[in-house]
């Protein structure tokens, strides 16, 4: 068994005899050994992550890269609700980039004195008949009824008079919670936009997606469907994640359990195909419709308050955090696009998150008007 997973199975349940012999003659081996399992114990490192790095030179990578990076790292306060508190001792940040084992470069961060706060429980409502309402931010789920619109505690935000459609929109920096009358639910992620009917028709549940959400919808013999640029998702009742940016070129649909099919818009509804739970089917630009069987968390990781950055490069990630954090990215064409592993909470300040991506040889400045400049280390 892999050192990773012998010291998260030594936290979460405890182990075998032989099993601690062989954690006892790895934390043995070095001191550097010994720090990792101790810092796993004080939640400063994510046991889960190292354990993917079995593919690489562990030992050399570690040993290049845990002294020049340990020290300047900012801890992540740990939400209780998003994970038992067994495995809030393992779950920090850490990250991993393809580059670390080249010789390590300085870089300098100026981001001390400027920084902005992680998304927060921004929405605003457009109904069909002009009015228009700035959600609260103290609150987090709007309910929709056949009366009109309200919070989770019963605070009304509208009367649905003669409004028959509704927009709800995040900007970026903003994320919201929309329940429906027949029980489903869609959670928003930041820069995305939900257009729906106050009242669902007897024929169908349609909605349509720009950006991102996650369905989590009530069984019925009515289908769900959601329509984004490219694709047509439609199901019976079943939870699954939609990624549809329109910056992006790549529309997305990752399953998680019941089945869902998935119809190609840009391709007049041809060559359909099936999802099972653990499988993601997405279309590119006016491309045919792919699908296959892949780790579900890296897709959801936002739904449970993290960043997954595992296989993604540079202007992947800056996208992301551009959405999250409200400002506006901005790279020079000298920055490589390199490709990232591993990840982080979404809940710390954005001067965390460029504190933990200052590992490589780039350089970041947030600037007063919310921008955020990547450059070439000089």
């Amino acid at each position: 068994m892999h050192f990773a997973q012998l010291i998260k199975k030594d936290l979460l349940e405890g182990l075998t005899e032989e099993e601690q012999a062989d954690l006892n003659q790895f934390l043995s081996t070095s001191e550097l050994n010994a720090r990792i399992y101790e810092e796993a114990r004080n939640g400063e490192i994510d046991i889960d992550l190292f354990a993917q790095w079995k593919k690489y030179d562990t030992e050399k990578a570690l040993a290049k890269y845990y002294p020049t990076t340990r020290k300047r790292k900012v801890l992540t306060h740990i939400r209780p609700f998003l994970i038992p508190a067994a495995a809030a001792l393992l779950l920090f940040m850490s990250i991993w980039i393809t580059r670390q084992l080249q010789e390590p470069t300085h870089v300098e961060t100026r981001a001390a004195s400027i920084d902005f706060q992680p998304a927060s429980n921004l929405a605003v409502i457009q109904l069909s008949d002009g009015r228009s309402f700035e959600l609260d931010q103290s609150q987090g789920t709007v309910m929709i009824d056949g009366n009109g619109i309200s919070y989770e505690d019963g605070n009304q935000v509208a009367l649905l008079e003669e409004a028959t459609l509704a927009t709800i929109t995040t900007p970026k920096g903003g994320t919201y919670d929309v329940h429906f009358p027949d029980g489903s639910n869609v959670t928003l992620n930041a820069g995305s936009t939900l257009y729906y009917p106050l009242q669902f028709s007897t024929e169908n549940r349609k909605v349509s997606l720009s950006g991102e959400a996650y369905f989590d919808i009530a069984k019925s013999k009515v289908p769900f469907i959601v329509e984004t640029n490219r694709l047509r998702i439609q199901v019976l009742g079943t939870s699954f994640n939609v990624r549809a940016y329109e910056e992006e070129n790549l529309t997305a649909t990752t399953l998680v359990n019941g089945k869902v099919m998935l119809s190609n818009l840009l391709a007049n509804n041809e060559g359909e195909i099936e999802l099972k739970p653990g499988q993601t089917g997405w279309v590119q630009d006016k491309g045919i419709i792919q699908r296959e069987n892949k780790n579900i968390e890296a897709a959801l990781a936002w739904t449970k308050g993290r960043f997954d950055f595992n296989g993604k490069t540079l202007r992947e990630v800056m996208l992301e955090i551009g959405r999250w954090y409200d400002v506006e990215v901005q790279i020079d064409e000298q920055v490589p696009d390199i490709e990232f592993f591993g990840g982080t909470f979404r809940n710390t300040n954005l001067s965390t998150i460029l504190s933990i991506l200052e590992h490589s040889s780039i350089r970041y400045e947030l600037t007063e008007d919310r921008r955020l400049l990547v450059s070439k280390e000089k």
